[in-house]
Parts: structure tokens; C-alpha cells; sequence
């Protein structure tokens, strides 16, 4: 009887094990379209829902046999040789899945680089019909040993990510799989997700069908006939599938884990059939005690989503604690996906949520996963929130007539919200001061203001008020803080009619030279105009370079700046940001409603400004060495831990085990001081927080990087990881602080200045988190970062200049007053290497760089933050970054006073010219620009431009630059300076001779003479 009892269970265990492999058929198998192994020795597909033959391609692989992934036939393509299939009912360009096998057979991936690409690509995509078009490919090592993921429709700006390929061996396969449709571009490899990208938005309203004599699915297919052959590089493919549907994260996972599991790959992993996300909520309401639960169940069988979408099935979930108390529940699921919010989740360490899914007939289907909550002590700190005027910055005051006064700065407001004169260092900056304009069928109204309240603390006064007018009234309140940043924001009682609401200004001709936005706009004709960038545009792109108003002078400025476009009433595409400068002076526009329209009761609106410069510049702003790394002997900051070397992870500043040994080796290698790389608005995807909060910390569409980390440099292995952006908006801001503070008080730090990277003013489009939100017509609009980015820099600085510490930001050309002026040193420079790739020259600083953006860009007195140039020669081509090349770099940044660091040129040049300053004290001197009206020194050939430096003892410094592309000689005249006793070639090393007080000089193509006296 024990026996009989004995084959029973083994035969139910065997049967029940069989229901659990078929409850796991992924939905992915249900939906495969197109499958091609290359098993059955020839070209044409396993299994099609279209033709499955190949149209290009009918070759017998009989007695071409290489193995694949599996040890089954692969495809090695020759070179003469086009693999192509049809894409009828194979394939949708809406949306879909892709996974292909890869193996570089004989070269080592992370060798090969955009240098010695051949425009192959391991897949290429194309659906046409006449003039619609969608182009889907997948590129072979596209850059640093990068693969590039690539979909365009309709020639709108393509989507695009990219993946890391130069961690895989010579010889070792690997997974690609791609994703696309409604949630964006999606990359994994070998199962695990990599990067995304927003999908083109006219994907949406393109329809139509491809005409299979234009449209392919091409395999290894080259994309351009242009490119070098692959002579000696074969990549082989393998086990091809297109999937109708885009499969989800846990899918993607499933279909890899059952590809390798009776291969050498095998993983220890298991393949799940519902996806458990567990994620802490962080959404601004004050608390991080919820935790968020998403089942989905679309991994399951085709039977089981059906009796769920029925509402047969049944659900038990637990939540096991760290300390071993259980929150049970369940529900009835109806959809494929469920979400529970369960409060209380305070303690960390690991939690475990299992579920329990059951109907009738079915066998029950138990998973389980785990999330560890971090310790969250770091929440709702204080650190760098300033209690008093920091330095540089001079006390705030306001006196009775509501004349507000700060470092360099006064800014008059009258009885009203907005500044009616604005001075700067004595000049009066405005003509028109900033009007707000309501216009409503009875004509412009005439608003009377009052202001009802003052608040004032050390670091900030806020002025309260009201407006009356006819057929309205106005609530407003001005918030104006130490650094010159004013912030309006007013609602709008009544719901009255309004036809037109705008805000005007006029900067003074002397200060409106120059428009930045935040690029350099060389206006056309005096006029700019631009649509607003987070709405009504064909992109969902988070980064957008037209977020401000800046009119400047080579030394002052006045900057308007949004927020959002919430209660804004215009029309689709219409430019309604304005700026016309003519002979009296910078006219801006900011044009809120364009057309009548009844607002919604108490309708609110915002504006920022701020005088430029916001601040004085950091004493050592034209002799701060940075770079070298401690190989030269006027090194004296180096950045360094670019890869989280010390720090638990990527973008952390949490300092861990290895941290003391990390600085002392630092000091053994003569590095005096440092710089941390790090970021204020990303953070590694596998950092502990990052996968909590993740979810309400991300700013959707923004850059997805793979990223190596090495915790110690000594460490042979090198793991990955993905630098996801993180909204500075959130308790994100907290948890860096608290870190930073770690950090820079560490008995082991040698820092001199914390430095942030992608200090960017992302578009968040985050509906999670409030940053995607509704205005009062109902309209999903989204926000910039701006507030919370301006929040962490200052914040940042605050405790960095209390240490003693300076501060370093970069994002490229985009330098935004109303945050970035809390950087001590700004870093640009990074820019200028796709101007190189584009020109295919290292001359582009000396010959195609226009002298407006030495002006104003890399100025570093209309900013108040010292430039710090980074040069990228060698970046941009191994081969540059020659003697000559880098002279070349520096003639025209000599000429216009911008100091320059250490990075990817010949060090030894740059070594020499700190030390030039050095030794004149360059700090406390004076300078003169070659094209000042007051410039005494004459050089008789205009090609040979003279800028020259009063040293406070009386010395000085002339930087000679001949900015042709050919040797010059000229006659310098030096009669209207201090006559010397000698005068000396300090970059030669050698004493010029001087005749009737003046001397010739002969300079090279491109260069420049430093003399002294």
C-alpha cells in the first residue's frame, strides 16, 4: 500500500511540476512572431508569420557549420553576402520585441571603437511606404566600445540609447534584447535591463503599411555604403526573435533564463511567472513610510491571464518584516497588473512580500520577493541649509521703502511685487523694470499694489501683497534670497476674462549685448523668438537648452527663468518666449495667455529673475590648478574616484572600507589636494536607495549611462552598473547631503572642492511624484527640476564653504544663473569634442570657435563663477594633443583671461603658463583685453592681438596670440606702460630686446608669446 502511495505522489509530483512549467510558458512564446536559429543548416526562418524565407539570402550552412550559444549552428555572414526577410506579419513598427545572440569570434570587443567602425550593424529595420518611414537598428560598436540602439519615424529627432559591449570576452556570446512601444526603447543584455530612451511621439499618429519592396529586416546588414570592410573582425549571430508585443523586464529575464538552461550559461536563477515591483513612495507628502506593491502578471500563461481579466482568480499576499511581524491581505485581481500601498514601513533591512494566486481548476502559483529598505536617518536634514549669508555673499537688508540689498546688488519694489529699479555695482541695469500686463475685453488693466506683510530672515525676505483691479484681484508673494534670485508667484481671483497676460522688460543697451538661452544666440536681425520648452513641442526629451531669458554684457546681465507653464493659455507651437535687441536696449516677452480665455478660479502663475553677476568671483579664480594628477609641478587639485573608487557606489559620497587607503594613496602620488567626481542629479542603479526610491526619484526620459564601478582601485574585477537621473526635487536632495557631509568631515579627507557633473535643469515628466501635475484647466503639465536643483547646489555649497571647501559645476555650455552661480568654479569645455569629431580637427578652439563665446560662455566675470576649461584633444582623437596642438588650444583663452585645467593635451604646456601666473600673481592684478577701448599696448599687425595684466607691484604680463592660421610678425609697443629694465619671453625663457620702447616678436601659426616686465 506504501508503495502504490509512493508512485501516486511521485506521479502527482511529476504532474504538478508540469502545471508549474506550463503556468511559466511565458506570454512572450504566445507572441513570437518571427524565429530564426540557423539549426536546420539554412537561411530561412524556424517559424514566421509572413514569409520565413530570407529575399536576399538562400545559403547552405551544411559545410559552414560555427556553433552557437547553445552549441547548435550559428551564422557567420561573408562579406559578399545580404541577409534580408520580409516584415509583413513578422513584425510591427508600433511595437515589439528583438533578441539576437552575439560573439565577436576573433577581436576583443572593448578594442574596437568608433574609430574603426564599418557602418554595420548586427540588426537593421527599415518600414517604408513613399514618404513614411520608421528605421529601427541595432549598431555594431558604435563608440567606446558602446552598441547604440536606434529608432527614427519620420525623420523626427530619433530615439536612441546605448549599451555596453566592451565587457564581453573575444569568443563569449551574449543576449541582446530590445524592446519598444508605449514604454519608450529599452535595452538588456543577457536578461538584465541596461538603458531606455523615449520613443519619437509622432510613432503615435504615423499609420500605414509597409511596402515590402521598400521595408526589411536586415541581419548584420550594412547601413551606409560608405566604411571600411570588416577585414579580420567577424561577429557571429545566432537564435534571432521578433516578438508583436514589447515584452516586459521579468519576460525579457524569463526568455534569456530558458535560452541558457541546458547550456554552460546555465544560471542559478529561476524563471518567475509573476512580476513582484516593490517600491518606497517618496512623494513629497512629508513621509518615507509607504511602501508601493505591483503585481503583474502578464508573464503568466495565456490561460491564467484569462481567468484573471474573468475575475476568477483569487490573491493572498504577506509582507514578512525584518523582525518577523506579518501584513497580510487579498484582493481579486481583474487586470494584469494590481497595485497595493501599504503604510507603515519604517524599519529597514530586508522585506519580503510573497503572493498567493489560485482559481479553480488551476494549480496555485506561489512567488516571492524581496526589497531591503535603507536606513532613511538621513531624512529631512538639515545640513547646508543656510542659517546665515554664506560667503562670498554680504548680509541681506531691507529698509522702510522696501529697497532690498544684498552683495553688489539693490533691487527696489516700491508697493509693489516686482522690482521697479535694479542696480548692480552701482549701474542701473533696467530702462523698463518687469511689468505684469493683463489685458481683458475693457482694455489693459490697471492693478493697484499693496503689500500687506514682510518676512524677513537672514537669508531670505518675502514681501506679501495684493492687487486690485476692475474686474480681479491678485494674492502675490516675492520671495527674494541672498544671492540676488527674486521669485514672483500670484493668483488670480475673479475668474475674469482675459485676453492677453504677459510679462515685458527692457535691459539698458549697455547690458543687453548678448542674449543666452542659455546657448549663445546670435539673434537674427535683433529678434529671437521661441516656443515654450516643456509643452506643445514634438519631444519628450528631458533636457531642453531654451529655459531662460539671460540679455548680458561681457560683465553684467539681467536672467527671467520658468518653472513650469501651468494656467498659460496659447496656441500649439506658438512662440511665446520674445527677445528683440535694437539701439535701445534688450526687449524680452514672456507671454503667459495669447488668447481669451475665462480663467478658472484662482489661477497661479510664477517668475524668477536675478542680476548677473550673482556673486564675486573666488579669490584664486586665475591660478586654481586643476588636473595632472600630481604629475606636474603646478598641480595642486586633482579630480579623482570617476569610477566610485571609495565610495559605496556610483554618485553616493558615501565613503566605505576603503576609503583611508584610497587617500593615502592619493598622497603617495603627489596629489596635494582633491576633487571627488560625483553628480546632484543621478545616482547608481544599484545603490540600496536608488532601488527603493528609484521609482519617485527618476526623472523619465532622462540619460540612462552604463557606468563601471571599481570600489577600490585595486581590484582586478570590474563591475557595471546604471547612472540613473535623480530628481534633486525629492529626499533624494537629503540623502546626498547627508552623505557629502560624511564625506568632507572623513578623518582621512584631502578634499579642496566638491564637484558635481550633469548639474542639468532637466524636463521631469514624473507622475508619481507631483512633477507631472494638473493646472486649474485640468492639463497634465510638467516641471524643471529648477527648484530642487537650485536647492541641492546651494545647499552643497553652504556646507562645502563652511568646511572650507569650494565648489566645481558642470553641464556643458549651460550655465543657468538662477542655480549655478552657487558654483565657486564652473568646468566647461567638454562641448567642443563633437566640434572636433564634426570638423575632423584639433583647431576648432583657435579657428571655428567664434570670439561672441569666449565672451560670454567661457567669461568668467559675467558669471561670477571662474571658468575652469576643460580642453578635449585627446578625447576627441588619440592623436591630438600635440605641443603645437595644445598652444594652439590656448592662444585665443590667454587672450581672453580663462584659465584652463589639466585633462586631454600636452600637460607640460599648460604646467608652464600656471606657473607664469604664478609667479605674477595673476590673482590681484588687473587686466586689460586685447579689444578694450583703454588697451595702451599697440601691436602693429592686427593678426597679432594683445592682452596684458597690472600686477598690483607694479609689474606686467603680456599675453601676445597671432590668431591666423599663419607665422606673423609684429612690432609691439609697450611707450604708454612703465618703462622696464628688462623685459622677458617667460614661456621662452629668454630676455627680449627692446628699442624705443618696443620690441618685435615672430610667432608661430595659432600661438602665443607670454612676456613679462
Amino acid at each position: 500500500m506504501r508503495q502504490i502511495k509512493a508512485k501516486i505522489t511521485t506521479v502527482g509530483v511529476i504532474f504538478l511540476s508540469l502545471i508549474f512549467i506550463l503556468s511559466l510558458r511565458v506570454a512572450a512564446e504566445d507572441d513570437l512572431s518571427f524565429k530564426l536559429t540557423f539549426d536546420n543548416k539554412n537561411t530561412t526562418a524556424d517559424f514566421a508569420r509572413g514569409n520565413p524565407a530570407s529575399t536576399t539570402c538562400d545559403a547552405n550552412l551544411e559545410f559552414r557549420t560555427i556553433l552557437g550559444f547553445n552549441l547548435k549552428n550559428a551564422f557567420n555572414k561573408r562579406e559578399t553576402e545580404t541577409l534580408k526577410y520580409d516584415v509583413t506579419k513578422n513584425i510591427d513598427y508600433r511595437q515589439g520585441t528583438i533578441t539576437i545572440w552575439l560573439m565577436a569570434k576573433n577581436y576583443v570587443p572593448k578594442n574596437y571603437r568608433a574609430g574603426n567602425r564599418s557602418f554595420k550593424s548586427f540588426f537593421y529595420i527599415l518600414f517604408k511606404n513613399r514618404n513614411d518611414f520608421v528605421k529601427l537598428y541595432l549598431y555594431e560598436y558604435y563608440q567606446w566600445a558602446n552598441g547604440l540602439i536606434y529608432f527614427e519615424c519620420n525623420g523626427e529627432k530619433y530615439a536612441i540609447t546605448k549599451f555596453p559591449m566592451g565587457r564581453f570576452k573575444q569568443g563569449e556570446w551574449f543576449q541582446v534584447a530590445v524592446t519598444w512601444g508605449s514604454n519608450g526603447l529599452k535595452v538588456y543584455t543577457n536578461g538584465k535591463f541596461v538603458s531606455k530612451a523615449a520613443m519619437p511621439k509622432k510613432l503615435k499618429t504615423v499609420n500605414f503599411i509597409p511596402d515590402p519592396k521598400e521595408s526589411f529586416i536586415g541581419l548584420r546588414e550594412r547601413m551606409w555604403p560608405a566604411g571600411k570592410p570588416d577585414v579580420g573582425k567577424e561577429t557571429v549571430i545566432d537564435d534571432v526573435k521578433i516578438y508583436k508585443v514589447a515584452l516586459s523586464d521579468l519576460q525579457v529575464k524569463n526568455q534569456y533564463l530558458k535560452a541558457i538552461a541546458n547550456t554552460s550559461k546555465n544560471s542559478k536563477e529561476k524563471m518567475v511567472s509573476i512580476d513582484i515591483k516593490l517600491n518606497g513612495i517618496d512623494d513629497n507628502s512629508g513621509s518615507l513610510d509607504k511602501l508601493e506593491t505591483i503585481f503583474a502578471f502578464n508573464a503568466l500563461s495565456r490561460a491564467w491571464r484569462k481567468t484573471i481579466k474573468s475575475g476568477k482568480a483569487q490573491a493572498k499576499y504577506e509582507l514578512l518584516k525584518p523582525n518577523g511581524q506579518k501584513i497580510t491581505g487579498k484582493f481579486t485581481p481583474k487586470r494584469l497588473t494590481h497595485r497595493l500601498v501599504i503604510p507603515g514601513i519604517t524599519q529597514p533591512g530586508k522585506h519580503k512580500m510573497t503572493i498567493t494566486l489560485t482559481a479553480t481548476g488551476q494549480q496555485a502559483v506561489i512567488v516571492d520577493k524581496v526589497v531591503v529598505r535603507p536606513n532613511t536617518v538621513w531624512f529631512k536634514n538639515r545640513i547646508g541649509k543656510a542659517e546665515k549669508v554664506p560667503t562670498p555673499w554680504t548680509p541681506l537688508s531691507i529698509d522702510a521703502d522696501n529697497v532690498v540689498r544684498m552683495w553688489g546688488r539693490e533691487y527696489h519694489f516700491g508697493d509693489g511685487p516686482l522690482p521697479t529699479k535694479v542696480i548692480h555695482t552701482g549701474d542701473s541695469l533696467l530702462s523698463a523694470p518687469p511689468q505684469l500686463e493683463i489685458v481683458t475685453p475693457q482694455g489693459k488693466a490697471k492693478i493697484r499694489y499693496k503689500i500687506t506683510a514682510r518676512k524677513i530672515t537672514k537669508t531670505a525676505i518675502t514681501l506679501i501683497g495684493t492687487g486690485i483691479a476692475k474686474s480681479f484681484t491678485i494674492n502675490w508673494k516675492t520671495r527674494i534670497e541672498f544671492d540676488g534670485f527674486i521669485r514672483f508667484d500670484f493668483a488670480i481671483n475673479g475668474q475674469p476674462t482675459i485676453t492677453s497676460m504677459k510679462l515685458t522688460w527692457t535691459v539698458k543697451p549697455q547690458f543687453s549685448k548678448y542674449l543666452m538661452t542659455p546657448l549663445l544666440t546670435l539673434v537674427d536681425k535683433g529678434s529671437y523668438e521661441t516656443i515654450f520648452p516643456t509643452r506643445h513641442d514634438d519631444s519628450s526629451a528631458s533636457m531642453k537648452n531654451d529655459s531662460f531669458l539671460w540679455m548680458t554684457s561681457k560683465k553684467k546681465g539681467f536672467c527671467w527663468g520658468p518653472e513650469h507653464d501651468a494656467n498659460w493659455v496659447y496656441n500649439k507651437g506658438e512662440k511665446v518666449l520674445r527677445a528683440v535687441i535694437d539701439e535701445r536696449g534688450g526687449h524680452c516677452e514672456v507671454k503667459m495667455i495669447t488668447k481669451s480665455v475665462k480663467l478658472p478660479a484662482g489661477a497661479d502663475y510664477h517668475a524668477m529673475f536675478t542680476t548677473t553677476p550673482t556673486r564675486p568671483l573666488p579669490k584664486a579664480f586665475r591660478t586654481y590648478r586643476l588636473g595632472g594628477y600630481g604629475q606636474y609641478s603646478n598641480c595642486d587639485v586633482a579630480m579623482v574616484q570617476h569610477v566610485g573608487q571609495g565610495t559605496e557606489g556610483i554618485y553616493t559620497a558615501k565613503p566605505n572600507k576603503y576609503f583611508a587607503q584610497l587617500m593615502a594613496d592619493f598622497k603617495r602620488s603627489n596629489m596635494k589636494r582633491l576633487v571627488m567626481y560625483d553628480a546632484c542629479t543621478s545616482l547608481g542603479d544599484n545603490v540600496p536607495e536608488s532601488i527603493y526610491f528609484g521609482k519617485y526619484w527618476n526623472i523619465p526620459d532622462g540619460p540612462l549611462v552604463p557606468f563601471p564601478i571599481r570600489p577600490y582601485k585595486k581590484q582586478p574585477n570590474e563591475k557595471m552598473c546604471v547612472h540613473a537621473p535623480s530628481d534633486p526635487s525629492m529626499a533624494y536632495a537629503d540623502y546626498k547631503l547627508y552623505n557629502l557631509k560624511q564625506l568632507l568631515t572623513h578623518p582621512a579627507e584631502r578634499y579642496a572642492a566638491i564637484y558635481y557633473d550633469l548639474a542639468i535643469n532637466f524636463i521631469s515628466r514624473n507622475k508619481y511624484n507631483g512633477m507631472l501635475f494638473k493646472d486649474k484647466f485640468g492639463r497634465t503639465i510638467p516641471r524643471y527640476i529648477i527648484m530642487g536643483l537650485r536647492e541641492i547646489l546651494k545647499r552643497s555649497m553652504v556646507l562645502a564653504h563652511s568646511l572650507n571647501k569650494d565648489t566645481l559645476y558642470h553641464d556643458h555650455s549651460y550655465y543657468n544663473p538662477l542655480y549655478d552661480s552657487f558654483a565657486d568654479y564652473w568646468y566647461p569645455g567638454e562641448q567642443y569634442t563633437a566640434l572636433m569629431n564634426k570638423h575632423k580637427s584639433p583647431y576648432v578652439y583657435s579657428d571655428i570657435i567664434s570670439d561672441d563665446i569666449y565672451k560670454t560662455e567661457l567669461n568668467s566675470t559675467m558669471k561670477g563663477s571662474a571658468i575652469l576649461f576643460l580642453g578635449n584633444l585627446k578625447r576627441a582623437n588619440r592623436a591630438y594633443g600635440t605641443r603645437e596642438q595644445t598652444e594652439a588650444y590656448l592662444t585665443k583663452l590667454l587672450l581672453n583671461d580663462i584659465q584652463m585645467s589639466i585633462a586631454f593635451e600636452d600637460g607640460s604646456v599648460i604646467n608652464k603658463v600656471w606657473g607664469i601666473k604664478l609667479k605674477y600673481k595673476l590673482d590681484t592684478a588687473a587686466v586689460i583685453l586685447f579689444d578694450a577701448k583703454n588697451n595702451a599696448v599697440k601691436s602693429s599687425n592686427p593678426q597679432v592681438k594683445v592682452t596684458y595684466y597690472k600686477c598690483a607691484d607694479g609689474r606686467y604680463l603680456l599675453m601676445i596670440g597671432n590668431v591666423s592660421k599663419q607665422a606673423q610678425t609684429a612690432t609691439i609697443d609697450i611707450s604708454k606702460l612703465k618703462q622696464p629694465a628688462l623685459v622677458r619671453d617667460e614661456y621662452q625663457d629668454k630676455n627680449i630686446v627692446v628699442k624705443n620702447d618696443a620690441f618685435k616678436v615672430t610667432i608661430p601659426a595659432r600661438n602665443f608669446s607670454i612676456i613679462g616686465f
